[in-house]
């Protein structure tokens, strides 16, 4: 009977320290959802900004936009070129954006045309490590240099802020 005692006693001991450590495993796995969320949010923000830089370099002076909105999936730009007729072809030789189409009919203006399109944005490409240069591979004389990396502001004067009109 005393041992019976005894060995209840244990177990409930170790049924305590169990429900400890099940939710010491519950908040660690809270944690790590957490945690991805953000590095997928930081991500995002700067695929974002790269996306933006591109548009920058593409629709580069006197073109200009005076509405932009980059989501998850689309990316909605509206503004003003000397030619709109082959900016299609021009967002989707881009890194980032893939089936451009106008959501409007290209307005002619006195010297320029205004547009307004929309593109599906390219899955991201996997980010890859830095490889030494004694181990990486030899360069391949068709690879695409990388995209332009956003490093100052002053790289988006073309672009005011989304719904600021000129």
């Amino acid at each position: 009977n005393q041992y019976v005692k005894q060995l209840q006693m244990e177990i409930a001991k170790v049924e305590r320290s169990a429900q400890s450590i099940s939710a010491a495993d519950k908040e660690i796995a809270a944690v790590r959802v957490r945690t991805m969320l953000l590095d997928e949010y930081r991500r995002r923000t700067k695929t974002d900004l790269d996306v933006l830089q591109t548009l920058t370099v593409t629709l580069a002076p006197p073109a200009f936009l005076n509405y932009y909105e980059i989501n998850r999936d689309t990316v909605q730009l509206a503004g003003e070129t000397e030619q709109a007729s082959s900016m299609l072809r021009l967002l989707d030789a881009t890194p980032y954006l893939k089936n451009s189409e106008f959501t409007l009919a290209i307005m002619r203006l006195a010297n320029s045309d205004a547009f307004r399109t929309r593109s599906q944005r390219k899955a991201p490409q996997p980010v890859v490590a830095a490889v030494p240069a004694a181990a990486a591979p030899p360069a391949a004389n068709n690879v695409a240099p990388p995209p332009p990396v956003l490093s100052s502001p002053q790289g988006m004067l073309p672009f005011p802020q989304p719904g600021v009109r000129r």
